[in-house]
Formats: structure tokens, C-alpha cells, sequence
């Protein structure tokens, strides 16, 4: 299950929605042994690449997903990168606003969550493999807040 930064969780029990404040964030992807322990810790591993808006560096957009306390990429958009950073296989990613620095913080709004290729990632993905230089792009996301 995807991990809430403690900044989130302090923004949504004080009346912000999970759309809000995820609206204008990029997802980094990251190659690490292991996805740091909770979305407060510093950001670990080799950063592979950073996803956004139609790859422009502008930020997501959601649709909701009335009654079934999901969120999903918004349909006019793209998320994508044009050119990935590094050679590697993705392990786990942040959705982050652009402007977070990645050190260890209990105020920023972050969703942690693995990358894989099988069943209990939660992000999966074709192949997780990826090669430096080309483009890449993440075709449908789903956020769904835990039930407890």
C-alpha cells in the first residue's frame, strides 16, 4: 500500500483534499534495493526519472472517482518523461511537488509507493527496466486512499 508523508495527513485532517494537494505534483521514479522507510525519509537510490505533465515539468492534474475514494490521472493529460536520467530498474517512486528537495521532512506532501512488474507493487508496470535516454510514459495511475 502507498505511503501518506506525514505532511499530507496533517493537510487532509486539517480539511484539504487528497485531489488538492496532489494537484501540480510530479512523480520521481527512483532504482533502490529497497524504497526508504515512510514517506518522511530522505529520498534513496538512483533517481531514474521525473514524470510530469506532457513532460514539460508542469504538474498533474486528477480526476476523482466518486465512491470509491480513488483518484486517477486526469484523461486530457500525459504523464511522461522525454528522456530518462539513468539506466536501471525502477523500484519505487514519490509523488512530490516540483520544488521538494527529497531530504527527510515531516511537512512536505509526498505518496511513497514500490514499482514492479507483479502483483502487490503499487505502481505496476509493463517492465520495469528502463534505459537512459529515452522517453517513457506512465498510461493510466490510481491513487485509492486506504480504507484504515
Amino acid at each position: 500500500m502507498a505511503k501518506f508523508s506525514t505532511g499530507m495527513r496533517d493537510a487532509m485532517i486539517d480539511g484539504s483534499s487528497a485531489k488538492a494537494l496532489l494537484t501540480g505534483c510530479v512523480m520521481r521514479i527512483y532504482e533502490a534495493p529497497a524504497a526508504p522507510a515512510d514517506a518522511d525519509a530522505a529520498e534513496t537510490g538512483t533517481l531514474l526519472m521525473v514524470l510530469s505533465a506532457g513532460g514539460t515539468g508542469a504538474g498533474f492534474s486528477f480526476d476523482a472517482v466518486t465512491g470509491e475514494a480513488a483518484l486517477v490521472r486526469a484523461a486530457a493529460q500525459v504523464w511522461k518523461t522525454d528522456a530518462i536520467g539513468a539506466n536501471g530498474t525502477m523500484g519505487y517512486f514519490r509523488m512530490v511537488a516540483p520544488t521538494d528537495d527529497g531530504a527527510q521532512s515531516t511537512s512536505a506532501v509526498r505518496v511513497q509507493g514500490t514499482v514492479g512488474t507483479a502483483a502487490g507493487a503499487d505502481m505496476m508496470v509493463s517492465n520495469a527496466d528502463v534505459v537512459a535516454g529515452g522517453p517513457w510514459i506512465l498510461n493510466y495511475f490510481r491513487l485509492t486512499l486506504p480504507t484504515a
